[in-house]
């Protein structure tokens, strides 16, 4: 999968009216960070799930430069990306239930930061 062939969900058509969307195993979490923001279907979501992905301080500064674009949120799941400590400890703060266990190193698979709930 590309970014490009997630143009419907950040642009809001050709779909019915989701409320929970998992975008996960992508090589590509940091781009979809930065698109979601603008996307119009966003504020019709429950749940957010970007789980498995590649997310670093790249896609966590989108975030949290935008927080308000994501308040409204019930459950933002962020596991099994590539944060750092000090990112999982920000981005804890973006909602009422932010998933952010089990943090992998770029280098391995093993977790590198333990689980916070």
């Amino acid at each position: 999968m590309l970014f490009e062939d997630v143009r419907p969900l950040r642009e809001g058509t050709g779909m019915p009216r989701p409320v929970h969307l998992g975008l996960c195993n992508a090589g590509f979490t940091d781009a979809v960070c930065e698109a979601l923001p603008s996307a119009p279907g966003l504020r019709r979501l429950t749940r957010l799930d970007l789980s498995l992905g590649t997310m670093t301080r790249t896609g966590a500064a989108a975030l949290l430069g935008n927080a308000g674009a994501f308040a409204h949120l019930e459950m933002l799941v962020l596991t099994e990306n590539l944060l750092d400590e000090s990112s999982v400890e920000a981005l804890e703060t973006l909602g009422p239930e932010v998933w952010l266990q089990d943090q992998r190193d770029a280098g391995r698979s093993a977790p590198a930061v333990a689980c916070r709930d």
